[in-house]
């Protein structure tokens, strides 16, 4: 189950807060064998869709936004948006843990 609520998203122009929805199950985590692979960095072209979305949705008055609901205003995945908000935080997007 995902918890769904959304986070609080400051009211100032220059830091925006996502929340980035944490799964109540529990699980155990496995290490790989080998060295570790890192994730490819989002793509740019996604990375600003994700940011105009934010901006848009700040720009309206919106102050709850969670990376479920940018997910479904783009048609992306869900770990994608989450790529892109950490990618963005030299732009002053910040997730909300």
């Amino acid at each position: 189950m995902i918890d769904t609520n959304p986070a609080i998203v400051s009211g100032t122009k220059t830091s925006v807060y996502v929340s980035a929805g944490h799964s109540s199950t529990t699980s155990a985590i496995l290490a790989p064998e080998g060295p570790a692979k890192r994730a490819k960095a989002p793509p740019k072209k996604l990375v600003d869709a994700v940011y105009a979305h934010v901006r848009a949705l700040r720009s309206l008055g919106q102050t709850r936004i969670n990376t479920a609901d940018i997910a479904d205003a783009l048609s992306l995945n869900r770990r994608e948006v989450e790529r892109a908000i950490s990618a963005l935080e030299d732009r002053g997007v910040r997730t909300i843990k």
